[in-house]
């Protein structure tokens, strides 16, 4: 029998896909939702295109409906779970893309250590592809 170090975190989403805009971060956001409200801890990794919705943008750019931007209730979910949540912009995928600037103070972690959040975790669920 080996010795397992306990989990850091209940679950990790792995979100690879923007192709669906809105509707995909609104799932995302329900998953992430539900996790918390039962006391679960959760990261998220965003990989690819994902990374746009952490980018700091103008708010004429962004927000022309009112709304808060992605960027903006990521940070604030960050903000309110402290400890319980966290959004991790894959810096490998966000330089491959050109990305911007990402929320301050958000986890840029290289593409190579995804296999170390994924042990850290006690699930994961891919979100994406093609």
């Amino acid at each position: 029998m080996t010795d397992q170090t306990p989990h850091q975190w209940d679950l990790l989403l792995i979100v690879t896909n923007d192709r669906y805009g809105s509707d995909r971060f609104d799932t995302v956001r329900r998953l992430i939702d539900t996790a918390l409200r039962n006391g679960r801890s959760v990261q998220v990794w965003a990989c690819g295109e994902v990374n746009g919705l952490t980018e700091v943008a103008p708010v004429e750019s962004c927000c022309a409906n009112g709304e808060p931007s992605t960027a903006e209730q990521i940070s604030g979910l960050v903000a309110e779970h402290d400890g319980r949540f966290n959004w991790l912009a894959c810096r490998t995928c966000s330089e491959e893309r050109g990305a911007g600037e990402h929320i301050p103070g958000l986890p840029t972690p290289s593409f190579a250590n995804l296999g170390e959040y994924v042990n850290r975790s006690a699930k994961t669920v891919f979100i994406g592809g093609v």
